[in-house]
């Protein structure tokens, strides 16, 4: 069954503070620990976001790091600031709103002094922009080695003005998973340096062979570019009620996800009346 849990959206241990900043700190590997401010507007890292941070630091290459890396829905910064603190020389950052932004900034902030450490006193160049995808005017003409993304992970329901009711705002977004990344797959190709790549985070509950099909679909009515996408990584992960909306709709939700399931558009497994669902870190290149 979906299991009814507290949400622990920042599993990293919790900083004694003298002041009134409330943070956070995640250890990824390599001596690299990223430590970020709570805030309720802005998605923290998550077990899945942990995990990609983890396959970046592990699979970003040398040649990478040299080159330009975009990171699309940044959130807290977090694996923006994962891939300064380890090397990459030229990152963007982008988020839909200024708020969030603002949080990535002062997180960059926070780890300034590692950057310090690490790099010999050499800073990075980090930048972080006001962007819904990619329509900031910024990155226009830009071009990218690396372009990583951790989208929402959820199908948008059948009913989706029933889940808004149920939802926080924070979180409904999470409900447009496959929108989200069908309109990136569209929109992806013209921002790729000729042997650059994409990778992202892709949730078995988005429905991931139907949101391929759709882009598959679109591709050939415009011959662009053709992507090919290779699976790095299967992570299964605990489904979780992220709030009390969440909590007393369980059902309503659990029967939303028992339906996708039947029509093939979205997987998961039951073990011992828990339910996980799988987290796939994919890699898109353009074979045109």
């Amino acid at each position: 069954m979906l299991q009814s849990v507290e949400a622990q959206p920042l599993p990293g241990r919790a900083l004694p503070q003298s002041g009134i900043e409330d943070l956070c700190s995640h250890y990824f590997g390599l001596g690299i620990e990223v430590k970020l401010r709570r805030d309720g507007k802005v998605f923290q890292p998550s077990k899945a976001g942990l995990a990609f941070g983890e396959y970046l630091l592990s699979n970003v290459t040398i040649e990478e790091k040299m080159g330009d890396i975009l990171e699309i829905g940044t959130g807290s910064g977090a694996l923006a600031i994962l891939l300064a603190i380890a090397g990459a020389r030229n990152v963007v950052a982008t988020d839909i709103n200024q708020h969030i932004i603002d949080v990535a900034r002062a997180n960059y902030g926070i780890a300034q002094r590692d950057f310090r450490s690490l790099q010999g006193g050499r800073s990075p160049h980090l930048r972080f922009l006001v962007s819904n995808l990619f329509d900031s005017r910024d990155l226009e003409n830009r071009r990218f080695d690396l372009i990583f993304f951790n989208p929402p992970g959820w199908r948008t329901p059948d009913d989706p003005e029933l889940f808004r009711t149920i939802c926080e705002d924070s979180y409904y977004s999470m409900f447009e998973g496959d929108q989200t990344v069908t309109r990136f797959l569209q929109q992806v190709g013209r921002y790729l340096k000729p042997n650059g790549r994409v990778l992202i985070g892709l949730n078995s509950i988005v429905g991931i062979q139907s949101v391929i099909a759709a882009y598959k679909e679109w591709e050939a009515k415009h011959a662009l570019w053709e992507f090919d996408f290779t699976i790095r990584q299967k992570n299964a992960i605990e489904l979780m009620l992220y709030n009390d909306h969440w909590k007393k709709n369980g059902d309503l939700i659990r029967n939303q996800l028992l339906l996708w399931k039947q029509r093939g558009l979205s997987h998961f497994s039951h073990h011992n009346d828990h339910s996980e669902w799988f987290y796939e870190i994919t890699e898109i290149q353009n074979i045109t």
